[in-house]
């Protein structure tokens, strides 16, 4: 862009300078918004020692340049014979360093200072040491089952004299030697007297 200098980010012999990243990032969001219509106004001079393209760049009807300047992004750069809006442009840069915005806010960032870096980050805290805890008490053990008596073995006999030499007053339902072959009237009872 003629007749405009802006603070360095890319230079690999400097530091990257206080409002460079302000800059690169103005200028990349400002021309790469695809709403706006970006058009170039070649310079007398085309092209610089380098083979870079000199010209003036419009976002839509507004020169580019005079918003860097009186957002305090850039300062003024006379490459003669590239001098056709000098005055004009240098008339924004004196509003802006009597307002001190941008690099004109500081004589570090007029002095083209470097921009602090950021900091390491700070070394992780470690980590609390845990406290001893009290073991958890341990669960009482569950309570032994009280094993169900087994079931008293069937006793099986011949007949109710058989039963009687065991059982004098016969057995009632349920009772292991109950057999309703042996409960004649159906009363629960078998070989009762």
């Amino acid at each position: 862009m003629i007749l405009i200098d802006t603070p360095e980010t890319k230079d690999p012999k400097k530091c990257v300078q206080l409002y460079g990243p302000e800059a690169t990032n103005y200028t990349k969001k400002y021309l790469l918004d695809k709403s706006k219509t970006v058009r170039v106004e070649l310079g007398v001079q085309t092209r610089d020692q380098y083979g870079r393209l000199l010209a003036y760049v419009y976002v839509n009807d507004t020169m580019f340049e005079e918003l860097l300047l009186q957002n305090g992004l850039a300062r003024i750069a006379i490459y003669p014979p590239n001098t056709q809006y000098l005055e004009k442009l240098q008339a924004i840069e004196a509003q802006a360093k009597q307002n001190k915005v941008g690099i004109w806010s500081s004589t570090d960032a007029t002095n083209g200072n470097c921009a602090p870096t950021k900091p390491a980050p700070a070394p992780a805290k470690p980590a609390p040491k845990p406290t001893p805890n009290k073991p958890a008490p341990k669960p009482a053990p569950a309570p032994k089952p009280v094993p169900k008596p087994a079931p008293p073995k069937k006793e099986s006999f011949k007949n109710c004299t058989e039963l009687r030499k065991k059982y004098p007053d016969g057995v009632p339902q349920g009772h292991p030697a109950y057999d309703s072959k042996h409960d004649r009237d159906k009363d629960g009872w078998a070989c009762e007297r």
